[in-house]
Order: C-alpha cells, then structure tokens, then sequence
C-alpha cells in the first residue's frame, strides 16, 4: 500500500490540507486584526481603484452580480440545490445543506461580534443600501461555499464536468465578491476574509463528513487495490459518470452473488470485468 496509495494521492492530500489549513490562518488572522481595531495597508488603495472605474454600465453589472449573491436569492438556491440532490444522493444534499447554512452561521455571528463599520471613503458613492456591519462580507462567504460545495459535489457526482464546476464557480465567487468592492460596501480585507471563511468551512465539513460516512469496507478494498486496478476504475466512473464509491459498490456486488452462485446485479458484471482487467 505505501508502495501505490503514496505517490497517488500524497499530492492531494498536501494540496487539500495546504489549502484548508491556510484559509483557517487567513480569516483567524484578519478577524484579529480587525478585533484589535487594527487597518490593512491595502484597503484604502484598492477601493480607490475601484473608484476610479465607476460608469453608468459597470455600476449595472455589479448591482446585478451583488443580487444574485445577496441573502434572498442564495437562500432559494440553497433550498432548491438542496431539494435536487435529496432525490439523486440524500447524503450529498445533507453535505450541500450544512455547508451553506454553517458558513452563513459563521459569517452573521462574527458580523455581530466585531461590528465593523461599512467603508465610507467616497461619501459620493452611494449605490447598495445594507443596515449590517462589514466584516466578513456576506456576499464573498456564500458566493464561496457555493462554489466550492457545488464542485465537491459534482466531482462526487458527476466527475467528466468538475473541471467545468471549477471554472464558473471561481469565476462566480470572484465576480459577486469585486461586485462588493465596486461598490465600495466592502473593504478588500472583508471581501478576503468571506473567501477565506467559506473555503475554510466547507472543506472541514466535507473532510469531517466523507470521514464518517465512508464506508470503511470499501474504503479497505480500495486501499489494498493495485495501481492498476484503481486507476482503471476510476476511468470506468468517469466515463460512466459515476463516483468512486458507486463503482466499487458495484464491483463488490457483483463479486459477492457470483462467489455465492447467484445472478450478479443489473450493470455490475461489466463494471467487473472493466474495472479488473489489466490496462
């Protein structure tokens, strides 16, 4: 195993914990921060920036972005993603679900804790309305978790279109969360902390979830499976658009009625052979 699973795998692991890990110390830092009531360098200068961008068509397009990731449309969304994967996977829809609502948990309370005043550098400016306080941005923390929830899920899911899931849900998350700097109801270090929390938070629950609703049988085959063996079954699932889990499911029914004499399931007989034999 540590001769096949390392090599494979070690440099996810790596990338999914690196990424994890920072975007705790990232909100942990800037709530600090902003706890002590200390200012970042980099807020100021870039919301000049955006400043100097505003016309007519521009302030339309980020008022649009900004509505599609206030609170009214994201909680349909939420509701409605959620009620779709109840009848394709109850597990994944529970994930969806408590993604988005503890990550908005998360958000509302420290907004309520710090009460960090909205910026008010271009008393000019005055294009959204919003009675809450600043940090993190509400916007930035959905507009995340949303993105990265939906491409967890559809890599589970459907893994031929997660590279598609990354690209819009990155270019979501970044647009709804520059909309806000536009806008200038945001500063950048509300906008990065929104990011940070809802990366942050979705990937623990999806680490904390996968981990306890793994099953640890098929997890064990797996991982005394050759190299061979895996890499062709994780070729059969995606061009099936199956999960990992959902082929040697099938696999391990397959081989469980053909070792007791029985007829193997509906479409496990040739997921054996293909997931089995040699590339």
């Amino acid at each position: 195993m540590d001769r096949t699973l390392w090599p494979r795998l070690s440099w996810r692991l790596l990338l999914y914990w690196a990424v994890l890990l920072g975007s705790v110390w990232a909100f942990a830092e800037l709530t600090d921060e902003v706890y002590e009531q200390e200012g970042f360098f980099f807020d100021e200068p870039v919301l000049g920036w955006f400043y100097g961008l505003i016309t007519p068509l521009r302030t339309r397009v980020a008022l649009a972005l900004s509505t599609v990731g206030g609170v009214e449309v994201m909680v349909g969304l939420t509701a409605l993603i959620t009620l779709l994967l109840w009848f394709r996977s109850r597990r994944e829809a529970v994930f969806f679900a408590a993604s988005m609502v503890g990550a908005s948990a998360i958000m509302g309370l420290t907004k309520v804790l710090l009460a960090r005043p909205r910026p008010e550098l271009f008393p000019d400016v005055d294009l959204w309305q919003t009675g809450s306080s600043s940090f993190p941005s509400g916007h930035a923390t959905g507009s995340a978790a949303l993105a990265l929830t939906l491409y967890l899920v559809v890599s589970r899911l459907a893994p031929r279109w997660r590279a598609l899931a990354a690209v819009l849900g990155l270019a979501f998350a970044l647009s709804v969360s520059a909309s806000r700097l536009y806008l200038q109801v945001h500063y950048p270090s509300d906008v990065l902390a929104g990011l940070a929390l809802g990366c942050a938070w979705v990937l623990g629950v999806n680490a904390l979830y996968r981990y306890a609703s793994r099953d640890r049988s098929r997890r064990s085959v797996r991982l005394t499976l050759p190299h061979e063996v895996v890499a062709a079954y994780r070729q059969d699932a995606a061009a099936r658009g199956l999960s990992d889990d959902e082929v040697v499911g099938a696999v391990l029914a397959a081989h469980y009625a053909l070792t007791r004499g029985e007829e193997a399931p509906h479409r496990a007989p040739s997921a054996r052979v293909d997931v089995f034999k040699s590339p």
